[in-house]
């Protein structure tokens, strides 16, 4: 089980990767996580290591990006 706090973060990782991008080092040990579950899935693109959404991240539609408040 994960914390409320842990789950925001797995969700904002998933969020930021889904579509795929280059992978950036801070977020590696979410990334483990997600890919082991089939979330996301890495690949290699122009000799970068990319993660996007793996088997079964693709069930799911993009999620949105939540709005943060303005103060």
């Amino acid at each position: 089980m994960c914390t409320k706090k842990n789950g925001k973060e797995l969700m904002r990782i998933f969020t930021k990767y889904y579509s795929g991008c280059c992978v950036d080092e801070s977020d590696s040990e979410i990334l483990e996580t997600l890919s082991m579950t089939e979330y996301l899935e890495y690949y290699v693109d122009g000799g970068e290591l990319c993660a996007r959404a793996g088997p079964i991240g693709r069930l799911f539609k993009k999620p949105r990006v939540p709005r943060t408040s303005r103060a």
